[in-house]
């Protein structure tokens, strides 16, 4: 028989501890495998998305690259976009097609908005409007929404106009009329502007949006057949301000509409957007521009053994003839014919002939031909005219050379522009260059002549052309191109000028913005040279 001693004992809580250190470790076990399903779950909620927000974002790029394509290689005005899809009295539904408005409505604002158009249709709109041949929807199956600047739409109110689209139009003087016209005595209306969530200012030279509305809020219902844009895209204060990304009104015209970008998980505006800048676009159109230049000259190369001689910078200063000069060999390229208007100083004129036309005391000659009346004027085509009586020659574009008789040149201005005098009868001789490019009629009425610079080599052999320095140059160039930009008129100002840039200008400053660009020693900027704030020049090379 065992006999316990006084000091030994049965430790019972043993076996009990390690039942409770075993329900323990179970416990951790079932909480760590709840913790990580937990973090799975949100990890694939992250994940998923992620990739919703990544598919949506690229069918907004997608459009975005299909629009671009669409506008810059249209055939009568390149960079002049679609109406939007739009509901309206005529046609109250989204039928995907590009809404033009009626000639006989007023315009409005409310145009421009509406759901991104998927077909052209030539009834009301001018033709052609093609098909963009694309149905994209944003990762929530909704169609994508679009906004676009009236500075880039037919206008069909009386008395209609296509757009004019060049670089001029990049800068905006509320203090000129709009809308711009080409020319520097009117002005784009204000471009759109875009904030994100924060109010912070994303881009304020904005062309055209296009956005994906996400799925709908708290009091958004897409259920009717025609829900309005509200259902879809929302608004928020931005800096103060009610920001509406669903409406496009007439009282934003002075300002510039505004959008706002939102997110997936905002509950307030989960409007997702992307655009483009008019920089953007004109920098496309810019290329098509050149290389439209570049198949003309090599072209006229090839029917002539040499390039053609270029006008002078800026058009004689007009903005209206680029006509080329005997010997020159570095300026505008020569899109015009010259014209000598000749105003009779007593009596009218009764008939023309050939090249001439007139008007009561004005006879104007494009070559060959006369007028005649009480008086006659009459020119051979090569470049010398005369008169049998008193009156005063004009030459826009061109240059002025000699005189007889009774003539004798009164004003010259320093772009080259001149007028002579006839007290009776006498001779007048102008310089007959009459090398002329044929470009596209929508490039001369874009008035793209006025944002491109063009030089050749001698035709002597005595010069080539240079691009770039050093290591990087390319030397040994026939002909080449640069296009100007819009003028640089602020702070900093291009280095070649180091003042504003004025245009209409006969001053190579006023479009170039280096001194290797403005020096005519032959060598211009390397082709890689980025744009900046004061520089805007690109430099494209035509032969070889």
């Amino acid at each position: 028989m065992r006999r316990w001693l006084p000091d030994q004992r049965v430790d019972m809580s043993v076996p009990n501890n390690r039942q409770q250190g075993a329900a323990l470790i179970l416990m951790m076990f079932i909480i760590t495998l709840a913790t990580m399903a937990y973090v799975m779950k949100s990890f694939d909620a992250d994940s998923m998305q992620a990739s919703h927000e990544e598919k949506t974002y690229q069918v907004l790029a997608e459009a975005k690259e299909v629009l671009i394509g669409w506008a810059v290689s249209h055939p009568n005005v390149p960079g002049m976009m679609l109406y939007p899809d739009r509901l309206e009295s005529t046609n109250p539904n989204y039928d995907g097609k590009s809404d033009c408005p009626a000639a006989a409505n007023p315009f409005s604002y409310s145009y421009l908005i509406g759901q991104f158009p998927q077909r052209g249709q030539t009834n009301p709109c001018i033709s052609p409007q093609t098909s963009m041949g694309l149905d994209l929807q944003d990762a929530d199956g909704n169609r994508l929404w679009y906004a676009v600047s009236r500075n880039l739409v037919h206008e069909y109110q009386s008395p209609g106009r296509d757009p004019i689209i060049n670089p001029g139009m990049q800068n905006v003087n509320l203090l000129l009329p709009s809308p711009y016209a080409g020319n520097t005595a009117t002005s784009a209306y204000p471009w759109m502007k875009v904030y994100d969530i924060n109010g912070n200012l994303l881009s304020n030279r904005v062309a055209v949006v296009l956005m994906a509305p996400g799925r709908p809020l708290s009091g958004q219902d897409r259920s009717s057949v025609t829900p309005p844009a509200s259902a879809f895209l929302e608004s928020t204060i931005v800096n103060g301000i009610l920001v509406k990304n669903y409406e496009y009104s007439d009282e934003e015209k002075v300002s510039g509409k505004s959008f706002v970008i939102g997110g997936q998980k905002d509950e307030v505006l989960n409007d997702r957007l992307v655009y483009i800048t008019i920089d953007e676009l004109i920098a496309v159109l810019e290329v098509r521009a050149v290389n439209e230049a570049k198949v003309t000259l090599n072209n006229y190369f090839v029917s002539h053994g040499h390039f053609p001689y270029a006008a002078v910078t800026g058009g004689a200063g007009s903005g209206e003839k680029y006509v080329c000069v005997t010997g020159n060999t570095a300026g505008g390229l020569p899109v015009d014919v010259a014209t000598v208007d000749y105003t009779i100083a007593s009596g009218s004129f009764s008939s023309h002939s050939e090249a001439c036309t007139f008007t009561s005391t004005t006879c104007s000659c494009t070559g060959k031909g006369s007028c005649s009346g009480a008086q006659t004027f009459t020119c051979d085509g090569w470049g010398t005219c005369s008169s049998t009586g008193a009156g005063s020659v004009k030459f826009i574009g061109g240059k002025f050379t000699a005189a007889n008789g009774s003539c004798s040149l009164s004003v010259a201005d320093a772009c080259g522009v001149s007028t002579v005098s006839c007290l009776a009868s006498g001779g007048i001789a102008f310089d007959g260059c009459a090398e002329v490019l044929s470009l596209p009629s929508w490039f001369t009425t874009n008035r793209w002549q006025d944002f491109i610079h063009y030089t050749t080599m001698a035709r002597d052999g005595s010069h080539t052309l240079t691009s770039g320095a050093g290591a990087q140059a390319r030397t040994g160039i026939s002909a080449l191109v640069v296009t100007t930009g819009p003028a640089i008129t602020e702070v900093s100002f291009a280095t070649a000028k180091n003042a504003a840039q004025v245009r209409p200008s006969c001053d190579l400053k006023d479009y170039l913005d280096t001194v290797e660009n403005t020096d005519l020693n032959n060598v211009y900027e390397a082709r890689s040279k980025q744009k900046t704030l004061n520089y805007n020049d690109r430099v494209f090379v035509v032969a070889p």
